[in-house]
């Protein structure tokens, strides 16, 4: 599993990934393949509606499920979408670099979803993936159905097929007007770059060069990590929240009278299988390929000092960038398992493609935006 990992870890974040390359615009995937694999469905009612447990509704006429935190009892979500399509914050992704996209490739959204959606189904959500295509679970000689509204194909053939379904998905949120992204648990996953002190949480996973560091507050609650997803491209964590400011919040168990205690646990690179435990006695553990550092990881993709953990009175472990101010060279990723909203200027992989997010709020008139 060490190897499968660490190739995986390359694959997804090594800077080769981002090197110029020859630019080219894959056209949007047309196949009806047999081999497609089938999704869940779950068929659905008016009368059952409203017992349907959340976050697993579908939209209104179709079979296919998703996971979503609006509450869908408001019939008349549609109708508002098509009227905050024409006065809402217009979501715009902008391709930094990737393997399969031209640079400066603009994917723009509005409150029904991505313009030119594969789908058509302008319901709030955008999904993407490798293919656009997936076959119903419940009825094997059904026609494969569209699932996905942006395509990003994979240059490895055997790596497209194997990450069949939804990757990742966007979707505008009525209450704050504001777009929020997760990882549906296909493909490489979904990673911000960290580029703001961090609260770290239970079960938090960030990507350092080769290597994934997972973290927990309590030694008892080890073990409810899925390592086993770790495994394919597919990562399963739980956690939430690069922080515009720290604010007071502390979830770490400590034992009676001691010390806060946090421990690091390392899938990937050179480091692989290591435990490592710290209290909050020790002022900064620092992350790096220096000896002086608390977390040594011997890997050519790190910075001497890649990042640095300390515990911050009434908020707790707080993960920053680099240290005393000195940013790493190829910065911290989070990974994006929970609803995790957006905000203009941030930075996201996905699919083997490096994006920057822009929000704009839409001027009223004839004025466009310019892009």
């Amino acid at each position: 599993m060490g190897n499968q990992i660490q190739k995986n870890c390359q694959a997804c974040c090594s800077s080769d990934l981002f090197q110029n390359k020859k630019e080219a615009v894959i056209p949007q995937d047309n196949s009806e393949s047999d081999r497609t694999p089938p999704l869940r469905v779950r068929p659905m009612n008016r009368d059952a509606y409203d017992s349907y447990p959340l976050p697993n509704k579908t939209m209104e006429g179709s079979n296919l499920e998703f996971k979503t935190h609006t509450n869908y009892k408001d019939f008349n979500r549609l109708k508002y979408l098509e009227k905050m399509s024409q006065k809402g914050a217009i979501l715009v992704l902008r391709v930094l670099n990737s393997a399969t996209l031209a640079k400066d490739t603009i994917i723009k959204i509005n409150a029904q979803g991505v313009e030119g959606s594969l789908r058509g189904r302008k319901d709030g959500v955008t999904y993407f993936g490798s293919k656009k295509k997936a076959r119903p679970f419940e009825d094997i000689n059904q026609k494969p159905e569209i699932v996905n509204d942006y395509v990003i194909r994979n240059t490895d053939v055997e790596i497209n097929n194997k990450h069949r379904g939804r990757h990742f998905q966007i979707e505008y949120c009525i209450d704050s007007n504001s777009y929020k992204m997760r990882d549906l648990g296909v493909g490489f996953g979904v990673f911000a770059r960290i580029d703001q002190p961090l609260i770290l949480r239970d079960n938090h996973l960030v990507s350092m060069g080769t290597s994934f560091l997972i973290i927990n507050m309590d030694e008892e609650d080890n073990e409810s990590v899925n390592y086993g997803a770790i495994n394919e491209g597919g990562i399963t964590a739980r956690g939430n929240g690069v922080i515009d400011e720290i604010k007071p919040f502390n979830k770490t168990k400590k034992k009676t009278g001691g010390p806060s205690e946090i421990v690091v646990k390392i899938f990937g690179g050179p480091n692989y299988g290591e435990i490592h435990q710290f209290d909050s006695t020790v002022p900064v553990i620092k992350i790096g390929r220096m000896q002086d550092c608390e977390l040594r990881i011997d890997d050519a993709l790190l910075s001497k000092y890649q990042g640095s953990i300390k515990y911050v009175p009434s908020v707790g472990w707080t993960l920053f960038d680099g240290y005393n101010d000195k940013p790493s060279t190829n910065s911290n990723w989070l990974y994006l398992n929970e609803d995790f909203e957006l905000y203009h200027g941030m930075t996201f992989k996905a699919n083997h493609t490096l994006f920057q997010v822009e929000i704009y709020e839409q001027p009223q008139g004839e004025t466009q935006i310019q892009l």
